[in-house]
């Protein structure tokens, strides 16, 4: 049966952001489930309120609406988000979402905290690379630069925290790994991840019809390769 969300729990979820957003929150803490309520939250929104929102999109927890305050009003919105939350079915299945095969290699140099991560989860690079390849990704979120992918979620067992330092010039195409997640990178970036490896992978090009390759919702299944 379909959870069915009541008023007052509605009206906690929605958090205005300005006058021109407003943003639903599925939960406090990334689980898969919020992040699947998002994704098929967000898929609803575009279909039935695209003549009222400027645009509409989901991230780990959550989903932003943008619109126009002169043409559309806040409360006019609200009503309208309201009125799909009081039937949401988060629990809905669409059609199977496609898997894409990405190629790295791990450690060295083109992974340089590999072993780092390792030592902390007390495995051996062979025992990680062979977990962390061992099935496929959920694509969770798109954020922080063009493109930049958030996978997940592992296991507690493979849990480690992002690095108490940043790193910088870190390079297009590596492979992140902290708080539960993988994430690559599309574009050079500095970051507090731990890098452990490297992709020919780009999941943004601006020169396409289509410049984002693996969506929200999406799967990711991690190949090794001793070349890219």
């Amino acid at each position: 049966m379909a959870r069915q969300f009541q008023e007052n729990e509605i009206i906690s979820r929605l958090i205005p952001l300005g006058d021109r957003a407003i943003l639903v929150r599925f939960g406090n803490q990334l689980t898969l489930e919020a992040n699947h309520h998002a994704q098929v939250f967000a898929d609803l929104c575009r279909e039935k309120l695209g003549s009222m929102i400027d645009g509409c999109s989901s991230n780990l927890v959550s989903v932003i609406l943008r619109y126009d305050p002169f043409k559309t009003q806040f409360n006019d919105l609200k009503n309208q988000i309201m009125l799909l939350m009081s039937t949401f079915d988060g629990d809905k299945s669409g059609p199977d979402k496609p898997l894409h095969n990405i190629n790295v290699i791990y450690g060295g140099k083109y992974g340089p905290c590999l072993q780092d991560v390792c030592e902390m989860l007390e495995l051996s690079e062979d025992q990680f690379i062979k977990s962390h390849t061992s099935k496929p990704l959920h694509a969770l979120a798109l954020g922080f630069s063009p493109g930049f992918l958030y996978l997940g979620l592992h296991d507690e067992k493979l849990r480690v925290p992002r690095r108490e330092q940043v790193q910088e010039n870190v390079p297009a195409g590596s492979i992140l790994f902290a708080a539960g997640q993988t994430a690559i990178t599309s574009r050079p970036i500095r970051t507090g991840w731990h890098v452990i490896g490297q992709t020919d992978f780009r999941n943004f090009d601006s020169s396409s019809q289509t410049p984002i390759m693996v969506n929200p919702g999406e799967l990711v299944q991690f190949q090794v390769v001793e070349n890219l």
